[in-house]
């Protein structure tokens, strides 16, 4: 269990009510099981999904418990009995990135990315600062969006109102983190222009892969001339 994650239920129909004391967290302290206070929520932005968060303490050892017939759903159905436990991971499996960003707006977010553009974790920006804790080894991707009216998502923008979409800034760099590695970064969004921001690798179609595209379409055509002369 990564540090920073939360445990998340999720239902096939909605739920119509459910009983909050048949839900259980322990945590093992020598032989013993300790009850843990936690938080248990439904998630605002999926109404079918419900999160528990508590403080987790690397290395420590926790049962998560819910008892049969906990939740009922619309149409009748209960649940069965959930048994789970789980170890947390320890902070020296982490890294940790420090992002000082300059001329970006108070309501701007960075996200993190992966090599296909997918968006792995996403801090608001606080005083010109984004840390990012808890990460795993591995190479990652900067991004940044101007979030003007604070929705926590980039909007597109609307053409008839002439609302313009939202703005969005790439670091320019690949980074690398390993396990205990505290990286600061500086970043100033408009330090350089729009186009040479997004790294090959986060485009959809790399340069490489645009020139052996069209020099197929290409071989494609002139094959296809020789044989309709």
């Amino acid at each position: 269990m990564d540090v920073y994650r939360n445990i998340r239920l999720a239902f096939e129909e909605p739920v119509a009510y459910y009983d909050s004391t048949a839900i259980h967290l322990k945590q093992k302290v020598d032989s013993l099981w300790n009850d843990v206070p936690f938080v248990f929520r439904q998630d605002t932005l999926h109404p079918l999904a419900y999160e528990l968060l508590a403080e987790w303490e690397p290395e420590k050892e926790y049962a998560f418990e819910v008892d049969s017939t906990a939740f009922h759903g619309i149409y009748g159905l209960s649940t069965d009995k959930i048994e789970s436990s789980f170890k947390v991971r320890s902070l020296e499996e982490y890294a940790t990135l420090y992002m000082n960003v300059a001329g970006a707006d108070s309501t701007a977010f960075v996200e993190l990315l992966d090599g296909q553009d997918k968006p792995i974790r996403k801090v608001k920006v606080v005083n010109g600062k984004a840390d990012i804790y808890y990460l795993n080894p591995g190479k990652y991707y900067v991004r940044l969006v101007n979030d003007t009216n604070g929705n926590g998502v980039w909007d597109t923008g609307n053409y008839a109102k002439g609302i313009q979409p939202e703005e969005v800034f790439y670091y320019h760099q690949e980074l690398e983190l390993k396990a205990l590695w505290e990286i600061e970064q500086e970043w100033n969004v408009r330090g350089m222009s729009l186009e040479k921001q997004k790294l090959d690798v986060l485009k959809k179609q790399k340069p490489d892969e645009n020139k052996k595209k069209k020099k197929s379409q290409n071989s494609k055509t002139n094959s296809n001339s020789r044989t309709n002369y």
